[in-house]
């Protein structure tokens, strides 16, 4: 398996060089690519060995233990979406009008129930056609006896990860690692960066070996994802009340720059919260360690370390507000009267003077 993740690693690498903004037609072919592919393997499944046994079998669980289990599926299922939530800026960034975050409301729902509806079914069909229950797709298509309805359907569900992988995760850190670093770090080296060592230290070969591993994976990085999220509304949505100034966010000794660089009510949440369910993570990974009924507790840790993370931020905030971040007003650029605080940083210097504008010479007539 990490033969062929080396493969894909190096068809992949050249695609990261090239900028985000010129990869439209990258993600629009994989998108197109990919539902054609769903469908003719549920079409093939329904059709070889019908809707197999899920929708006719009965629970093998009851009780709080079928209640607990629907909650660690919910769990791991907002889970793979967090990280969406997290980094959903860094492409909507490239649309020409806000309105193009728009679609997402309705496609980001729709199409994630409807992949994974296809997923279940074809799950299900392939255990009556096979007798064994695969969880991975591409193990259905391996065993096919037609080798260019495999290639074909394998070819598409690869440039779909392929393009998944890039707008998802490997842009996101780009810009992440961009920011932190300019002077030394661009899109591409970021790229690069995210490509050898995210790419090879998480050891991805390993989360897909099972079901099982990659569930584990999924709940394991929420635990600080989570926390992120619930400070990031919190934050936007009651601190500030939706109101950024934004020429601020891109200046280095603007207001946003707290305390040496650092929101020390964030950090402090995060130091809070995240050993919450650390008990819980070192348990999923090894069964051996007995941590008693705490276990429940982290089935569902993304609704309790964005719950109390919410909160913990929130009462810092109101025991000690960032008066100096905070805009009185929709601001506009030249009024530094919209900061509570006028002398957190000049206004003034921070914005670049605006060019005179000529009118044009008419002709005389």
């Amino acid at each position: 398996m990490m033969i062929a993740y080396f493969v894909f690693w190096l068809i992949q690498f050249p695609l990261l060089m090239i900028h985000p903004s010129k990869m439209r037609w990258l993600f629009f072919i994989k998108s197109v690519v990919a539902v054609i592919a769903a469908f003719a393997l549920l079409g093939w499944a329904v059709h070889t060995g019908g809707a197999g046994p899920v929708f006719a079998q009965k629970a093998k669980i009851s009780g709080s233990t079928k209640s607990w289990a629907w909650v660690m599926g919910i769990n791991v299922a907002i889970s793979g979406k967090t990280t969406l939530a997290l980094n959903i800026s860094d492409m909507t960034r490239y649309g020409r009008k806000t309105s193009v975050t728009y679609w997402q409301l309705l496609f980001i729902p729709v199409v994630y129930w409807v992949f994974s509806f296809i997923g279940i079914v074809v799950a299900s069909a392939g255990q009556s056609i096979y007798g064994t229950l695969y969880w991975d797709p591409t193990s259905i298509i391996a065993l096919w006896t037609n080798r260019a309805g495999a290639f074909f359907c394998a070819c598409a569900f690869g440039l779909a990860t392929l393009g998944t992988n890039i707008s998802t995760n490997c842009i996101a850190t780009s810009n992440d690692l961009a920011f932190i670093a300019p002077r030394w770090i661009n899109l591409r080296r970021g790229a690069a960066l995210t490509a050898f060592i995210g790419g090879w230290a998480t050891a991805p070969w390993k989360i897909l070996a099972s079901a099982t591993s990659l569930t584990t994976f999924l709940s394991g990085y929420i635990i600080v994802l989570a926390p992120v999220v619930a400070i990031m509304i919190v934050d936007f949505w009651i601190i500030r009340r939706t109101r950024l100034h934004v020429p601020m966010l891109y200046q280095n000794e603007g207001i946003y720059r707290y305390d040496y660089g650092v929101n020390w009510r964030a950090l402090a949440t995060l130091i809070i919260v995240v050993p919450v369910n650390l008990p819980g993570l070192i348990h999923a990974i090894n069964a051996k360690v007995d941590i008693g009924n705490y276990s429940y507790f982290y089935k569902a840790s993304w609704l309790t370390s964005t719950f109390i993370a919410g909160s913990v931020y929130l009462i810092l905030n109101l025991v000690s507000p960032p008066t100096r971040t905070l805009v009185n007003e929709e601001p506009t650029l030249y009024d530094p009267e919209n900061i509570k605080d006028p002398d957190a940083a000049d206004l003034e210097d921070a914005i670049p003077e605006e060019k005179a504008q000529q009118e044009p010479e008419h002709p005389q007539r």
